[in-house]
């Protein structure tokens, strides 16, 4: 086609047979299969534990067992996918918004089986990507093939209805928590298993057990993660941090600990403060949590809440009032610089 819109028509003209299967689309579809995450991505290399939780959990004074679940959310900048390439001799230029592009050339080069010397990623804009535009999907090698077989430039824009198929996503989770604690509050033992759907050929996963089970002083700490794989175009990042189902069902877990201990929220985790990284007891380089959760509680008036749900009104309205915690894991990779100075101050 010379045109989009030509091109757009076109498709809907073409006809297709389909043979019918049943999917395994979701986690309790029959068929879809569940294999440990840990591993399964250098993101994500272990299922991280401490002490003895099951005696800890068996001993401790008050119990909560919970599970929640977030579902499937997806990413829609307001610009389209696409991907235009060409090629000039035997290189190949790609113009595609790219939050990866030294990425991107490598992993298109091992798709095409070409030198990574000969692929070129241009990628002036982003046009909005929270993630999206992170990893490479199917299309930008197609089209490059498409380029190459018909000796001319190729363009693809995906549909805004196309991406919610072709584009990564955040996949729905599920979790169970259990946090053990003595009478005054302080834990003593916390588990969080996680499940994530994923693609059956790219297990990617999110493993947010890094996160949360180094968020407070637990005491002893025992996470699982497992991924479900099905009939699902592959999951990816997506801001806020990928961690964020899991984060979101430590944070309800924590609140609902407060209301079984008849604890404020705030106090609650401001006892549960860890003086150094619980998993392997390395210091913080700085951690201020607690000064956050001051500044804000006098900000917001955190005092004069009533603890009872439904308890404040103003008129007809409801007031309420909250408090949630959030972390994210810094990577940070080595480095070195070389300095010379001579004795002309060059």
């Amino acid at each position: 086609a010379e045109t989009f819109e030509a091109a757009e028509e076109a498709a809907q003209l073409i006809r297709a047979d389909y043979e019918e299967e049943k999917p395994s689309a979701s986690f309790d579809s029959p068929g879809t299969k569940t294999i440990p995450a840990a591993g399964k991505s250098p993101l994500f290399k272990e299922d991280v534990k401490a002490g003895d939780f099951d005696a800890a959990y068996a001993a401790a004074a008050v119990r909560i067992d919970a599970r929640y679940s977030t579902p499937t959310q997806h990413h829609n900048p307001i610009e389209l996918f696409s991907t235009t390439a060409f090629w000039q001799g035997d290189q190949l230029i790609v113009h595609e918004p790219s939050q990866n592009v030294t990425g991107w050339k490598a992993e298109l080069a091992r798709e095409l089986k070409i030198d990574p010397a000969n692929v070129r990623i241009v990628s002036p804009f982003i046009g909005g990507a929270f993630g999206s535009k992170g990893p490479m999907t199917p299309r930008t090698a197609i089209v490059a093939v498409a380029a190459k077989r018909l000796g001319r430039p190729v363009r693809c824009v995906t549909s805004r209805m196309q991406a919610f198929g072709t584009q990564t996503y955040r996949a729905e989770t599920r979790h169970r928590i259990r946090i053990g604690a003595g009478e005054d509050g302080r834990i003593t033992a916390f588990a969080h298993e996680g499940w994530e759907v994923t693609s059956r050929p790219d297990p990617y996963v999110v493993g947010g057990t890094s996160a949360t089970g180094r968020m407070y002083d637990y005491g002893s700490v025992l996470t699982h993660v497992s991924l479900v794989q099905a009939d699902r175009n592959t999951p990816g990042y997506m801001r806020s941090p990928p961690e964020t189902p899991y984060v979101y069902a430590l944070e309800n877990a924590m609140d609902e600990m407060a209301v079984a201990l008849g604890m404020d929220p705030v106090e609650f985790r401001r006892i549960n403060e860890p003086k150094a990284e619980p998993i392997g007891k390395k210091p913080f380089s700085s951690r201020s949590l607690i000064q956050c959760y001051e500044q804000a509680a006098n900000a917001f008036g955190w005092a004069k809440r009533d603890p009872k749900v439904g308890a404040m009104r103003d008129g007809d309205w409801l007031i309420g009032m909250g408090c949630a915690t959030a972390i994210y894991p810094t990577a940070v990779a080595p480095c070195a610089a070389r300095v010379r100075l001579t004795s002309d101050g060059d």
